[in-house]
């Protein structure tokens, strides 16, 4: 549902020289409760649109879904993965999404993402890794636990960035939710979400995450691509006189592991039969 921006809306961020080149579903929850304030909802909705920013969007590319969250019942999905906007578009909308200065539901916000945002008919992709953003600054007022749990458990990664003092939040409560304490990113007030430098670290990380580790080439050998993006086939080959010992390729993981190791590429051997004085005799040597 695009909607024209608006005049009190912020300008969108330039494009960036460089992206994030791995593909991924990129869904932010977005905490919309009391306690962000205006103000603080304009900064949460700049931050949204530098981390989108920071990625190749487009339908075989990144694909960027947005949900709000606030009142038992108002979760609200304002983008969805298969709604396919220009990079402008897409910033824009984000930019017009409305406050509404509910309670913090964030159980029923993440179990609304999970039945919701991720679902095929809604443009997630099996070839592609899953990432969830939580926003959010204040003490949930319903279980997280079990929710967070259900979305991790579908394959989803899950970041969060927690604004506020820990009596506003507990580390606990935002380490509950990402499931790993390095998911988890702490912000003191409202104001550092409208820093860029806060927002292409969260993307960074992210981006890292869609990746397996750079390959080397075995020595006498060569690979058939540098590219580490998830489900990406390398093809390992060694160089004439020298034969392979291992696996053929391997393939990036979703545990953002290789599924075989690096082959070794040794010198070919040959054998070499010699007759002398009634007596057989061989030879090896390489070549």
């Amino acid at each position: 549902m695009y909607l024209p921006f608006t005049a009190a809306s912020q300008t969108i961020p330039p494009a960036l020289a460089t992206t994030c080149p791995h593909p991924v579903d990129l869904v932010f929850l977005v905490d919309s409760s009391e306690s962000f304030r205006t103000s603080g909802f304009d900064d949460a909705k700049l931050f949204l649109q530098n981390v989108v920013n920071y990625f190749t969007l487009g339908e075989n590319d990144t694909r960027v879904g947005v949900v709000t969250f606030s009142n038992a019942d108002k979760q609200v999905t304002w983008v969805r993965l298969n709604e396919n906007y220009t990079r402008v578009e897409l910033l824009e909308e984000i930019g017009n999404i409305p406050y509404d200065r509910g309670s913090t539901y964030t159980g029923l916000g993440l179990d609304y993402v999970r039945n919701n945002s991720f679902l095929e008919v809604n443009g997630r992709r099996s070839s592609t890794l899953d990432f969830l953003v939580v926003l959010t600054d204040d003490v949930p007022e319903d279980d997280v636990i079990v929710p967070a749990q259900l979305i991790r458990d579908m394959g989803i990664t899950v970041f969060v960035v927690g604004v506020g003092e820990e009596s506003d939040i507990s580390q606990a409560t935002l380490e509950t939710i990402a499931g790993d304490p390095s998911r988890v990113f702490r912000l003191t007030d409202h104001g550092e979400l409208a820093e860029s430098v806060r927002a292409r670290a969260i993307g960074g990380n992210i981006c890292n995450a869609a990746e397996c580790p750079a390959l080397t080439a075995p020595t006498n050998g060569a690979l058939s691509t540098p590219a580490t993006s998830y489900l990406t086939v390398v093809t390992f080959t060694c160089n004439p006189g020298y034969v392979l010992t291992g696996a053929v390729n391997a393939m990036c993981q979703a545990n953002m592991t290789w599924s075989n190791t690096v082959p070794t590429c040794p010198r070919k051997t040959t054998c070499k039969l010699t007759y002398a004085s009634n007596v057989y005799s061989v030879q090896t040597f390489t070549r």
